[in-house]
C-alpha cells in the first residue's frame, strides 16, 4: 500500500526545487518541452504515464521527480491506479 501526500504547486514552485514529483495526466507537447530541457538539465527525471521516454510529437501524460528513485514510485502508483 502507497503512503501519499499531495502538493499543489504553482508555476515557478517546480524549478526552486520545492516539488519532488509531478503529475499531469495530459499536456500538449508545446507545454512540457521547455519544462522537460530545463527539469532535466537541473538533474530531474521524466517520462510518459507509462514509463516510457516522452514523445515531442504528440498529447502525453507526463510524470516527472527530483530523482530516478521518486520517478519510479510514481510510475508504479499512477499504473497501479489504472489497474483499479
Amino acid at each position: 500500500m502507497y503512503s501519499c501526500s499531495v502538493t499543489i504547486s504553482v508555476g515557478s514552485e517546480q524549478l526552486l526545487g520545492r516539488c519532488e514529483l509531478y503529475f499531469e495526466y495530459l499536456l500538449s507537447p508545446w507545454d512540457f518541452a521547455a519544462a522537460s530541457l530545463i527539469l532535466e538539465e537541473a538533474g530531474g527525471v521524466l517520462c510518459n504515464h507509462e514509463g516510457l521516454p516522452l514523445d515531442y510529437t504528440k498529447p502525453s501524460g507526463v510524470l516527472a521527480g527530483n530523482s530516478r528513485e521518486n520517478l519510479n514510485r510514481l510510475v508504479s502508483i499512477v499504473r497501479d491506479s489504472q489497474k483499479v
